[in-house]
């Protein structure tokens, strides 16, 4: 995130510089060689405080949400395959994860989570244990509740298992 924030840094003082330059009027500029006591007086640190300013919290703005984005994706492809696989132990609607969508979704999730893994730095078995983790919890849960105590709880998580697998109850 700090290499984001420098290059960002270092990229938008040169943009500045340049336009800087590039209105500059004076006579004899670019001909001459600016002593060090010149450049403070042109407002070299102004140009620098205004750069750091401006583009260091834009780039740590963007590397956090890119990073609570990927997290979230991460968060979802776990939970919607977690919750499609586990959907083979609810007979009630085991007939509408026969599709051959399924395996093509399920796919799809697992490859994304792989991918945000990786990018939020997760090791690939540590994946695979969240994935597997997941889906036996979600599993557990759809198998215990037989006795329809959990009915509205299980008809809403239901409803979203079929929300990721692109269909509506």
């Amino acid at each position: 995130m700090m290499l984001a924030a420098l290059t960002w840094f270092a990229f938008g003082y040169a943009a500045l510089k340049l336009v800087g330059m590039s209105l500059a009027r004076s006579p004899g500029f670019g001909r001459t060689a600016i002593s060090f006591p010149q450049r403070l007086r042109a407002g070299e640190p102004a140009l620098l405080i205004i750069a750091f300013s401006v583009f260091v919290p834009l780039a740590l703005l963007i590397a956090s949400s890119a990073a609570r984005s990927m997290r979230g994706t991460f968060d979802e492809s776990t939970t919607c395959y977690a919750q499609i696989v586990a959907l083979r132990h609810v007979p009630a609607v085991r007939h509408a994860a026969d599709d051959s969508t399924v395996y093509d979704r399920v796919e799809n999730f697992k490859f994304f989570a792989y991918a945000t893994g990786q990018e939020l730095r997760i090791k690939p078995p540590d994946v695979t244990a969240i994935l597997s983790q997941r889906t036996a919890s979600t599993a557990a849960r759809y198998a215990r509740d037989r006795s329809g105590k959990l009915q509205r709880q299980m008809d809403r998580e239901i409803a979203q298992a079929l929300h990721c697998l692109g269909k509506s109850k």
